[in-house]
């Protein structure tokens, strides 16, 4: 892998504004998109589906590289790579897991994952004829307007499910952004305006409550 280029880009682009990107999201996605226009986010997908076809080793190895520049860029990142391994592993031979990562390959986004989703807090039900209902909340979910989609695991009947949920709202202003976590989704799925973790304001959380 050319890690010698990504320490490059971290002595050039990241260093220099390391502090910053604890406090600045919008700073800290602009250096997160440039990863992606150099081909990173697809690091542990394989060749066959687009990506790097990275190991064990190689996850690694970024890890232990970005750590020493930017902690912020790092968590971001964690957050996108598990994402993509469960989308790799969960969703086998699908159109979804094609289109999800085209969109990531094309520089159209990333993704994100929900905590803890299978504690109690989303509770899922089969419906007849329409499918499957969710009620309950994601008390936190970090990378609001960073990823553009988050992966969510939800159990039903012993089995662990998992989905895609939209997680970003592109080009609206903060009154049209309030009005869509109000009534986003027809109130089906509302998201809380963005609130910070008492350790940093870059997490940009939103809790998720499904009606």
């Amino acid at each position: 892998m050319g890690f010698k280029q990504l320490t490059d880009f971290c002595e050039e682009h990241v260093k220099p504004v390391a502090n910053q990107l604890d406090e600045d999201p919008v700073l800290l996605k602009q250096i997160f998109q440039q990863l992606n226009e150099q081909a990173w986010l697809g690091l542990c997908v394989p060749k066959s589906l687009g990506g790097s076809g990275g190991g064990e080793s190689d996850v690694k190895t970024f890890y232990s590289l970005m750590a020493q520049y930017s902690d912020a860029l790092l968590l971001v990142y964690a957050q996108h790579h598990m994402a993509v391994r469960w989308v790799v592993e969960r969703f086998p031979d699908s159109p979804l897991r094609t289109r999800t990562l085209n969109n990531i390959f094309e520089k159209q986004g990333s993704l994100g994952i929900s905590f803890a989703p299978l504690k109690g807090t989303l509770v899922a039900r089969q419906v007849a004829g329409k499918g499957i209902q969710l009620t309950g909340k994601l008390p936190w979910v970090t990378g609001f307007q960073m990823h553009q989609q988050i992966v969510v695991a939800f159990r039903m009947a012993e089995t662990v499910h998992y989905l895609l949920l939209p997680f970003a709202v592109a080009r609206l202003n903060e009154t049209q952004q309030e009005a869509y976590f109000k009534y986003s989704l027809e109130r089906v799925v509302n998201y809380s305006p963005c609130f910070s973790l008492s350790v940093s304001n870059l997490t940009t959380c939103s809790k998720i409550d499904f009606n």
